[in-house]
């Protein structure tokens, strides 16, 4: 379910001949980085950090991802606002001049997108400069036998999608630079967790999350190089 919908808040309400699943449950919904509250029971043992409140006129343990970082979470969006806008009007002589040195060498298009997974899930389109052929995405077939990594997750060392043009760029980090739009619009961060795409995502085992939904943001557009997903270019 969490992988299939946009989920922020789980209540744990089982019937007493499903119990035991009470923690299997609560541990899940954690590690998805979900807010939890399950009914008070004073004869269980009160899950690690949770808290007892009312909710909806009941007495439930609670536990719930930044509470109480109102405060800090507004100074973050109000950081990556500016940053993001003085990056893209410091860096916007960098940013036509490759936008135009793809256009004259590859072609078109001359940005890529990617549907990525956001806060809780919710896809948003990821923005990079182009580095691969046209329609790289549908040729990862070809290429699979290339995969250093395990998983869904791909990386080669020696991609032959990738231009010559591409290389220079992805060398540079120039590719990255779009995405300082998607932190603008709030999107992204200069700072926090790498998104994976979406069909990635869905890729990866339900007891084993690709990364902690509650964390809402990704690496900044400068951030270190991984292994890139697959089609990431």
């Amino acid at each position: 379910m969490f992988k299939e919908e946009i989920v922020d808040e789980v209540a744990v309400c089982l019937e007493p001949e499903y119990q035991h699943y009470r923690d299997l449950v609560f541990r899940l919904a954690v590690d998805e980085g979900k807010a939890v509250r399950v009914p008070d029971d004073a004869t269980a043992r009160p899950f690690p950090g949770s808290v007892e409140e009312g909710f909806e006129g009941y007495i439930v343990r609670s536990l719930v991802f930044d509470q109480g970082r109102e405060a800090g979470l507004a100074v973050k969006r109000l950081g990556d606002i500016v940053g993001s806008l003085a990056g893209l009007v410091v860096l916007s002589p960098i940013l036509l001049a490759t936008a135009l040195a793809i256009r004259l060498q590859d072609g078109l298009p001359v940005l890529f997108s990617q549907a990525r997974g956001g806060l809780q899930g919710r896809p948003f389109m990821i923005y990079k400069f182009r580095t691969m052929v046209p329609g790289a995405e549908a040729r990862l077939d070809e290429v699979a036998h290339l995969n250093t990594r395990r998983g869904p997750a791909f990386k080669a060392d020696h991609d032959p999608r990738i231009t010559q043009l591409g290389s220079f760029v992805r060398r540079t980090s120039l590719d990255e630079l779009p995405q300082l739009w998607n932190v603008l619009k709030g999107e992204m961060s200069l700072v926090g967790p790498r998104p994976q795409p979406v069909h990635e995502v869905a890729a990866y085992d339900d007891w084993q999350p690709a990364a902690p939904q509650h964390e809402a943001r990704d690496h900044g557009p400068l951030a270190g190089r991984g292994a890139r997903p697959a089609g990431l270019r």
